[in-house]
């Protein structure tokens, strides 16, 4: 199915799934990849949809990732399968993907990390950073079919501003800490990708310092980081405010739409840096 059409129909309920409840056909598929499994754990929070599963096996572990593909997420799959043959080495390797008994599915590396600190007194965030750095020297071919971020931010962009966010770096779009692990040597992995998008490399420093700023830095202390990458540091001035209010804006309708403490506490922290930012032109890029 074209990836435009699959991204224009309406979802589906889809609540987490277990590897041993899928399909026979589709874990056979999946086996054919992997060789037998001894052993299946759910990953993440259980508030992800379709699999997300880290399957012991002879061979090692491997994570699988999987959605119906009826379902219009499946969409994702496609698109961080174009994502990944340009992706640095600080992100896991795709391994595989298969399609069977109606399940698009994908194989990654497996990381054997925790999850990053982006709180106080915090000793991840030099790797977080150099993680970050390494990501952002990367840059998606045109063509590459993936979403952008001038169209994924479009709706909520002040009028005439989503342009503004265009470019052709890989971006997460999301560095929640979870997605942002370390192994047992200090080094950063950055896993998750589940809606890459190509846009500006300002973009994902944007999202850490919110990310820093939920984990109770102070917006001051979290722009301090993130101005160290030269993507910030060049970045247009005009171009991080409209995406700070743009930001602002989709997590305040999500909050409205859906309340629930930790989306109203999620608008309340993109406020906070988005004030922040309009009071102090110093955080700003210099550009």
């Amino acid at each position: 199915m074209p990836l435009a059409e699959m991204k224009d129909r309406t979802p589906v309920s889809l609540p987490r799934c277990d590897f041993h409840a899928l399909p026979t056909v589709a874990r056979h598929a999946v086996t054919r990849f992997t060789g037998p499994v001894t052993a299946a754990h759910n990953r993440g929070d259980g508030t992800r949809p379709g699999l997300a599963a880290v399957l012991e096996t002879l061979a090692g572990n491997v994570f699988v990732k999987g959605i119906p593909a009826a379902d219009p997420r499946a969409a994702f799959l496609a698109e961080e399968a174009a994502a990944h043959p340009h992706l640095p080495a600080v992100c896991p390797r795709l391994l595989w993907q298969a399609e069977a008994g109606g399940w698009c599915l994908a194989g990654h590396e497996f990381i054997d990390g925790r999850p990053a600190d982006y709180g106080p007194d915090s000793r991840d965030l030099v790797a977080v950073l150099a993680a970050l750095g390494e990501l952002q020297e990367a840059a998606l071919p045109a063509g590459t079919d993936i979403g952008t971020a001038e169209r994924r931010w479009a709706a909520w962009a002040p009028e005439g501003t989503a342009h503004l966010f265009a470019g052709r770096t890989p971006l997460h779009a999301d560095l929640a800490p979870d997605d942002v692990l370390v192994d047992a040597d200090g080094r950063v992995r950055v896993t998750g990708w589940s809606r890459p998008t190509a846009g500006a490399p300002w973009i994902d420093p944007y999202l850490l310092a919110l990310r820093m700023v939920e984990a109770g830095q102070g917006p001051g202390y979290a722009v301090t980081w993130v101005r160290r990458l030269a993507s910030w540091r060049t970045a247009d001035p005009k171009a991080v405010a409209a995406f700070a209010a743009a930001i602002t804006r989709a997590r305040r309708e999500r909050a409205d739409a859906e309340p629930a403490p930790e989306r109203t506490a999620g608008a309340r922290h993109a406020a906070r840096l988005e004030r922040f930012l309009a009071a102090s032109p110093w955080a700003l890029p210099s550009n």
